[in-house]
């Protein structure tokens, strides 16, 4: 998993590898180093998620080499080079609270929606019949100094086909799949009618909406995917 750091001309690299470290592109000398870390570091893992907020990095979920599982977050300060597991907090009187949070997955999209918030997208989920491809839409507040956050859940998982979306008159949703891309767009001008190259799902209207495009991605071991989607959001500030 690969960020850019905030100077723009390094690159952080963190993978099954790093336990007590980190590589570091630097794209003036064009190699690697090895950058120590200190804290409580993630499990060794790969197929995670990650994203930059401001100068704090942060990592979802992921699978070891046995292929376990995980959905725990961690910061990684990139000014100091130190860990910190994110707490989430959860709601005492929640009947569902194994619904206040992503279940466990790998290869999910992420991506910053500011410096306090993150936006989940899919994933893959292991499942009596195989890995399950997920469709469901998380924003991750965190609080970068005191290491709590929260989830909130936007879209959830509903499997639904462009055929069905199409047939309820709502927005399009596209199917559930993982390994996919997730960029920040501006916005979008009106698609033209009849254009289907790039559809819009989980519109939500609000002054502070965001775009992001999602790519491609899999179903895992069943279909490819080479579509595109508008994904239209806006999530307000927690404390």
């Amino acid at each position: 998993m690969a960020l850019t750091l905030p100077c723009k001309s390094k690159a952080l690299l963190h993978n099954h590898r790093c336990t007590d470290f980190v590589y570091v592109f630097d794209a003036n000398t064009e190699k690697f180093r090895k950058q120590n870390t200190t804290g409580v570091a993630p499990s060794s893992r790969g197929l995670h998620a990650a994203c930059m907020l401001g100068s704090f990095g942060l990592f979802f979920g992921g699978a070891d080499k046995t292929g376990s599982m995980t959905n725990d977050v961690c910061l990684l300060n990139t000014f100091t080079w130190e860990w910190t597991p994110v707490k989430i907090k959860l709601d005492a009187n929640d009947p569902n609270p194994e619904m206040a949070m992503p279940s466990v997955r790998a290869a999910p999209s992420m991506v910053s929606y500011n410096e306090m918030c993150a936006v989940l997208y899919g994933g893959a989920k292991a499942s009596e019949s195989g890995l399950e491809p997920l469709d469901d839409v998380w924003a991750l507040f965190v609080n970068r100094f005191s290491g709590e956050g929260r989830w909130d859940l936007i879209s959830p998982v509903s499997s639904t086909s462009l055929k069905i979306g199409k047939e309820k008159g709502g927005s399009v949703m596209p199917p559930g799949r993982n390994a996919a891309t997730l960029s920040e767009i501006t916005v979008p001008a009106p698609t033209k009618k009849g254009d289907t190259t790039c559809r819009t799902f989980n519109r939500i209207a609000a002054p502070q909406t965001k775009y992001f495009l999602l790519h491609g991605g899999w179903a895992p071991f069943r279909q490819t995917f080479m579509d595109d989607f508008i994904l239209r959001v806006s999530v307000g500030s927690r404390e």
